[in-house]
Order: structure tokens, then C-alpha cells, then sequence
């Protein structure tokens, strides 16, 4: 279903985004 690819395309993006954010974080210690 295409509302699935969608809800799993913006999951993903999120994660990554939520990744970064965390990661940004830890190396500026």
C-alpha cells in the first residue's frame, strides 16, 4: 500500500534525523 511506503519513508527520515541529532551531541564533548 502506498500509505505504508509513505509512513516508512518518514519513520526512516526521522530516525536518521534523531541519529544525527545524537550524534551531533556526542562529539561536541
Amino acid at each position: 500500500m502506498l500509505l505504508d511506503i509513505i509512513l516508512t519513508g518518514v519513520f526512516g527520515i526521522a530516525v536518521a534525523y534523531a541519529y544525527v541529532f545524537v550524534k551531533n551531541i556526542t562529539d561536541h564533548e
